[in-house]
């Protein structure tokens, strides 16, 4: 089988960063347009974040959140070491996301949604 030649990600849009060696209006101008331009961009990528510190005993443990939508994601930070524990999450409503658990209890565990 022929070797295939990788082919280079498509390039994307970027932010110009020049420099302002004089104060010209209408460079000032651009350059905040293009700066606010960039930073909606930015903000409609990242999505809003919830925490929590909940104790999750081997089971499904539902844990409530303020995002006022369904949940994408979340993390969980276990505090008890385990070779055992795993965890997985479901998003039923805008409101809390159930995580199932097995192994053993993590009590004040961190649950991050997202």
């Amino acid at each position: 089988m022929p070797a295939v030649k990788p082919q280079r990600p498509q390039q994307r849009q970027q932010l110009q960063t020049g420099t302002l060696i004089d104060a010209d209006p209408a460079k000032v101008s651009r350059h905040l347009s293009e700066l606010g331009a960039g930073l909606d961009a930015l903000a409609a990528r990242i999505k809003d974040r919830d925490h929590a510190t909940v104790t999750l005993p081997v089971g499904s443990t539902r844990v409530p959140h303020g995002l006022g939508r369904k949940a994408i994601g979340c993390s969980v930070t276990p505090t008890t070491a385990d070779a055992t524990w795993a965890w997985a999450m479901t998003a039923a409503d805008d409101k809390t996301v159930t995580v199932t658990t097995v192994g053993v209890t993590q009590t004040n565990a961190i649950v991050e949604v997202w």
